[in-house]
């Protein structure tokens, strides 16, 4: 767990975060096998008996512990929240690793080699991902990371990520996006809680319409990141020309990845997937925009550290 309170979704997560000592949503992660399989898959390839491991926002451990089962001479993880700390030091201890796994309560760009760690990682594990890919922090982390923590050719998990999105029309959630009026009230006061970037989203088991196929919008490669992105001066991504497949008002885009663990290993937490706990992102439109059958639409993806966004030219 690696948040930055200034991150997009992190006012929610912090809330929950403080409601217990470990977050509910902890445990649908847990849950997710397939997941779980492909990041053991992926650090059984790339460490041996003379990798330096940093696991960076441990949570339970369970990472770390895959890197020390798999031979790793070392392993540091890192968790800022205490309560977390304590029990993922537990955990360590419980499965027998105590002397190979060093859990420090700390953010990751407060660690310092020599002090926190014995030498430069030669692998750099993490999962501070969220629906939207980078509400959490991932690409200053990384970023941080690869500069001050890790030697030179440091194998990096997942080493990169491609984003998928799609047009839709969803009236049913388009009434509350923004919040206006409810079954004859002006609710519109309480839009002030709505978080105004993007939600998380099961589309699956949402009522919806899509409006184009699914269309690559962006890929970030976490071993070669882009400079740093803000609101005033974000980066560009990509224009995409995408054909509208019905006639219909376009009110949200859904967007999802797939996340490159290394060359082979392939997570996507796209629709109909496998995976159970990321689910997909929605961004809802400042407003409708109308399109027929065979239509263009040019979408304008762009990006800052914590978050992806499009907009419609």
């Amino acid at each position: 767990l690696e948040i930055n309170p200034g991150h997009v979704a992190a006012g929610l997560y912090l809330r929950k975060v403080l409601s217990a000592a470990i977050p509910r949503w902890y445990f649908p992660m847990l849950a997710d096998s397939g997941r779980n399989e492909g990041y053991r898959h992926a650090i059984e390839k790339a460490v041996d008996a003379d990798s330096r491991v940093l696991d960076i926002g441990t949570g339970s451990g369970l990472l770390a512990l895959m890197a020390a089962r798999a031979g790793a001479q070392e392993v540091t993880s890192c968790e800022v929240l205490e309560p977390l700390a304590e029990t993922a030091r537990r955990i360590v201890a419980d499965n027998g690793y105590g002397d190979r796994i060093t859990v420090v309560n700390k953010k990751s760009n407060q660690l310092r080699i020599g002090e926190d760690m014995t030498q430069p990682a030669t692998v750099l594990v993490s999962e501070i991902l969220d629906a939207g890919l980078l509400g959490e922090g991932v690409i200053p982390t990384l970023r941080h990371a690869l500069a001050h923590l890790t030697a030179p050719g440091c194998k990096v998990i997942p080493q990169a990520a491609t984003v998928h999105a799609c047009l839709v029309e969803i009236p049913t959630l388009r009434a509350v996006n923004p919040v206006r009026e409810v079954d004859g009230f002006d609710l519109s006061a309480f839009d002030e809680f709505r978080v105004p970037f993007y939600g998380v989203i099961n589309l699956d088991l949402e009522a919806h319409r899509p409006l184009s196929d699914p269309f690559p919008a962006w890929e970030v490669d976490f071993r070669d990141l882009p400079p740093f992105a803000s609101e005033v001066r974000p980066g560009e991504a990509a224009t995409v020309e995408v054909t509208a497949t019905g006639n219909g008002k376009i009110q949200a885009v859904v967007f999802w990845f797939d996340l490159h663990l290394d060359d082979e290993i392939t997570l996507s937490s796209g629709p109909g997937g496998a995976l159970s706990h990321w689910g997909q992102a929605i961004q809802f439109l400042d407003s409708d925009h109308e399109v027929t059958k065979g239509g263009g639409v040019a979408v304008r993806v762009r990006y800052t550290d914590p978050r992806i966004f499009f907009s419609l030219d």
